[in-house]
């Protein structure tokens, strides 16, 4: 009889046990896995919004090749965005093409996009015409030349699927000086000091840091090694050979071809953090399928009014 009810009490206290784990796993909160993030790096893109067709020569496509890319890259990573490093638009072209090219950067996902000296030289039509199409610009260092005050927002921040992006951007002045001048009522800070500023600042509040870098690729490098807490420069200040990504310490230094998209692959390091282990190059070809989407909105936005 007592072995009976010692049997009964043990079975009783196993049910209760089993109860109890079983509204504690309801109730505590699932441990959530970082995702690995996939960044769509371009530059230099100079508006480019449509291939030449009868060109032999140029097999490269336009925004409505991209936009195909883009959706199947979207469609098979958990986490995808994508940010220019500047020259995205064309200075000297008719302002509607453009402004086009705005709306197909908002349309392809564009978290940010950097300004170069393209887009300083075009100022504030540029500028409030992205703002008010939902395309935020960065630059940490182009000031008004009265005041010294920034121009436009010196970061941004987007969450991914909950991982958390930090984008600072910067002109240097050697893109200003050999492409197009840059407006009297603008100047350069120091870019040295801009990162060396801007960066402290913006690293507690990401998971992953971009620099979006207006500037020659050799003044890139020496940025990586000098400023830390960058985990991608992105270059846009393009001229002659654009070679492959490399490390300099723990930052990747990158830079897209202007008919490419470097396709960036970050995974999560233990305990925090991210590091990037891919970056291959895909050039935009004119034979990829059209996206029905973008191709009406660059031909709408190219008919002359």
């Amino acid at each position: 009889m007592l072995a009976t009810t010692h049997r009964s009490r043990l079975r009783a206290l196993g049910l209760a046990l089993a109860l109890a784990a079983a509204v504690i796993a309801t109730c505590a909160p699932a441990r959530a896995e970082r995702p690995v993030v996939t960044i769509a790096l371009t530059a230099n893109v100079k508006a480019l919004l449509t291939t030449c067709s009868t060109c032999k020569s140029v097999t490269v496509g336009g925004m409505p090749q991209k936009a195909t890319l883009f959706g199947r890259w979207r469609k098979t990573r958990a986490a995808f965005t994508a940010l220019d490093a500047g020259d995205w638009s064309e200075y000297g072209a008719e302002f509607s093409k453009n402004l086009t090219m705005i709306l197909a950067m908002k349309r392809l996902g564009y978290a940010a996009a950097n300004v170069g000296d393209s887009e300083a030289a075009f100022g504030s039509s540029v500028f409030d015409a992205a703002r008010h199409r939902g395309l935020p610009l960065v630059s940490a260092n182009l000031l008004h030349a009265e005041t010294g005050e920034r121009v436009l927002p010196p970061d941004f921040v987007t969450t991914v699927k909950g991982v958390r992006i930090g984008v600072t951007g910067v002109i240097g002045p050697q893109a200003a000086e050999t492409g197009y001048a840059l407006p009297a009522r603008y100047r350069l800070g120091d870019v040295r000091e801009a990162l060396a500023d801007r960066v402290p600042k913006l690293r507690p509040r990401c998971d992953i840091l971009v620099v979006l870098a207006h500037v020659p690729l050799e003044e890139i490098k020496r940025l990586a090694a000098a400023i830390p807490g960058i985990d991608v420069m992105v270059g846009g200040c393009v001229h002659g050979k654009v070679p492959d990504g490399e490390m300099v310490g723990k930052t990747l230094v990158v830079q897209p071809h202007r008919y490419a998209v470097v396709l960036l692959k970050m995974v999560p390091t233990v305990p925090s953090g991210y590091r990037p282990i891919r970056w291959p190059s895909y050039v935009v070809q004119r034979s990829t399928a059209q996206d029905p989407e973008m191709k009406a909105l660059v031909e709408k936005g190219t008919v002359p009014n």
